[in-house]
């Protein structure tokens, strides 16, 4: 299992899978006890590192991971239209600056290349068992919506 930086902001920081790694993940998915985040490290030096954090909805995270939005997307047009950048100082002591910034005035140089898509097709059960989500699922047999032919 990796190390993902824990951000007492957050809360506890779970693991929910990695898409690009080099020593340490650079792309990954992760989750609290309420929301799911796309994160990628943006910037690195010998004191800390730079991370953006884009809290998705459990949908918008399902069309990421089949590669129906693009990276960039996810990043740049998000639903809340903020992201949170993530400086982790290292030290003697470790800390974090956490600030929240709008989607649209990412750095360029911090977002994916144009049309970087990722490509997984296999469910993650593991999701839906920490998280209370449910889809639209007619019962006994009978419609959720009643659907007039008459305009149509």
């Amino acid at each position: 299992m990796y190390s993902i930086p824990q951000l007492h902001q957050f809360g506890n920081l779970e693991l929910i899978e990695v898409y690009e790694f080099y020593d340490k993940p650079l792309l990954y998915s992760c989750k609290n006890a309420s929301s799911i985040f796309l994160v990628i490290l943006v910037d690195e030096d010998d004191d800390s590192d730079t991370w953006l954090y884009q809290p998705v909805s459990y949908h918008r995270f399902k069309k990421i991971r089949s590669g129906i939005i693009d990276l960039r997307e996810t990043f740049s047009i998000s639903e809340t239209n903020t992201v949170f950048e993530a400086q982790i100082f290292y030290g003697d002591e470790q800390y974090e600056y956490i600030k929240q910034i709008p989607s649209n005035s990412i750095r360029e140089e911090w977002l994916p290349l144009p049309d970087e898509r990722l490509d997984i097709q296999e469910p993650i059960p593991s999701l839906d068992k920490y998280l209370d989500i449910q889809e639209p699922v007619a019962l006994n047999n009978t419609r959720l919506f009643q659907v007039d032919p008459v305009g149509i």
